[in-house]
């Protein structure tokens, strides 16, 4: 059945992490499944910090298929009396998990899900399935049509109406065979799980700036690896923006160009409003090599058919110089890195370089450490997950990899190299690292030479 926020947050309140006589067990009382991607590591991240809170026992475990899934997953042992809930991150909402997941013998566990991704299989939505809670965005205008054709499926599955049938996810069935149904629908993104996750915290009283950080980078990542659109993604920009004034001690009342991002205090660690450049890596890179070696400028001004002619001339109509345009981004000319953005605004669609802000975030890390918008981020942590660790060694940039798992689990190194990065404490020290690394691939990535570097894809 679907649950919205409010409901899990009762749900949540009220989980009984305690044996029934009240003799309280130091087991597991929740185990995450953590799909491995960075939306639902930031969404994990909030998770934990929420359990640590409530002082609940937890384990997580990442996955990247069903596979992944052993037999304690799917069946757990009637000796786990303490679990009480099973938590599915972007994973799962398109299983019919009723078959999936054996809990005969653990009838006090509940299956939750949440999932950004569109459309759910029906099944988990039957009232006979009392035990499995799709949890879902209040404002997502689907979740009614699911309701809807949930109930008319089980109705049909329960008295055999001879009417028009559906499959899983409620599209008709004929007996034609020229049809040719899908097996299973395209999956398409709904909101980013780690703001919905943060909105949890929200409701629970118990959010903070580290988690807020977490969400906006879960919903970065969703536009930078293009599961978003531009506009769906704006749609949560006022709602962040908002949350950032409430939580930070934020002097300017406008959004602040990226090269005016810098930290002023020690201890400053606050996230920031920023117009961000739809150039990969701008903050930490050249302006050349930035432009040059990002996906939306190579495709819109075609610089990979002309490598660069077209860049030279806008950068020489923006008045800025190829020796200048080489030179690292937050060293360049005051003077000119502040009417960078007018002059591309001005001359980009010339190019074709129609977008060239989009509205974003930045974080401090303290006085003359880094500062990191959602962007770096996003880009860092993908580089961690996706990066074989030997191209580290290759390109001369020393990162420190969790090195704890051999063979077919040697990406989970990764992923939990990843979740260092994500630390609030010190987590900056292998993001810099990452993108470092990230510099050395980019142009390998953006030609197609990238591939022996990736551990999957």
């Amino acid at each position: 059945m679907f649950c919205n926020l409010e409901q899990f947050k009762h749900i949540f309140e009220t989980l009984l992490f305690q044996a029934e006589d009240d003799v309280v067990l130091f087991d597991c009382s929740v185990r995450l499944y953590c799909y491995a991607d960075i939306d639902s590591m930031c969404a994990a991240e909030i998770l934990k910090k929420l359990f640590f809170r409530e002082h609940v026992i937890w384990t997580l475990k990442p996955i990247r298929t069903y596979d992944d899934f052993d037999r304690n997953d799917l069946k757990p042992s009637q000796n786990t009396k303490s679990l009480r809930a099973i938590i599915l991150l972007n994973f799962g909402s398109n299983l019919e998990l009723a078959r999936e997941f054996d809990l005969t013998e653990n009838p006090h566990v509940n299956i939750y899900v949440i999932d950004s991704l569109h459309p759910v299989n029906l099944t988990n939505l039957y009232d006979r399935n009392s035990h499995i809670f799709i949890v879902y965005d209040e404002d997502s205008k689907e979740y009614p049509e699911y309701i809807t054709k949930a109930l008319k499926k089980e109705s049909e599955e329960e008295f055999q109406i001879n009417t028009v049938f559906t499959d899983d996810f409620g599209r008709p069935i004929t007996l034609d065979e020229s049809d040719n149904i899908e097996v299973e629908p395209k999956r398409r993104y709904g909101t980013s799980i780690a703001l919905m996750t943060y909105f949890l915290a929200s409701k629970l009283l118990l959010k903070d700036n580290d988690m807020l950080w977490l969400a906006i980078i879960g919903h970065t990542s969703l536009y930078i690896t293009k599961r978003l659109a531009l506009l769906d993604y704006k749609n949560n920009v006022d709602t962040l923006d908002a949350e950032v004034k409430e939580l930070n001690d934020l002097y300017m009342s406008n959004r602040l160009h990226r090269h005016k991002a810098v930290a002023s205090e020690a201890d400053d660690k606050r996230i920031i409003p920023i117009y961000e450049y739809n150039c990969v890596l701008m903050g930490h890179w050249t302006v050349y090599e930035s432009i040059l070696n990002s996906e939306y400028t190579i495709t819109k001004m075609k610089l990979k058919e002309n490598q660069g002619e077209n860049l030279d001339k806008l950068l020489r109509n923006m008045g800025i110089s190829h020796k200048m345009s080489k030179e690292y981004f937050p060293a360049m000319d005051v003077e000119v890195a502040n009417r960078l953005a007018e002059m591309i605004n001005s001359e980009g669609p010339k190019y074709k370089f129609d977008i060239p802000l989009y509205d974003g975030w930045a974080k401090f890390y303290g006085y003359k450490l880094p500062t990191f918008s959602a962007s770096d981020a996003v880009y860092g942590l993908i580089t961690l997950l996706k990066t074989k660790p030997s191209a580290s060694v290759e390109f001369g940039v020393e990162i420190q990899w969790v090195n704890d798992f051999n063979g077919k689990f040697e990406w989970l190194n990764n992923f939990h190299t990843a979740l260092d990065a994500l630390d609030s404490k010190n987590g900056w020290i292998p993001l810099k690292a990452a993108i470092e690394l990230r510099k050395k691939l980019q142009p390998l990535i953006i030609n197609g030479g990238a591939r022996d570097y990736c551990l999957f894809s």
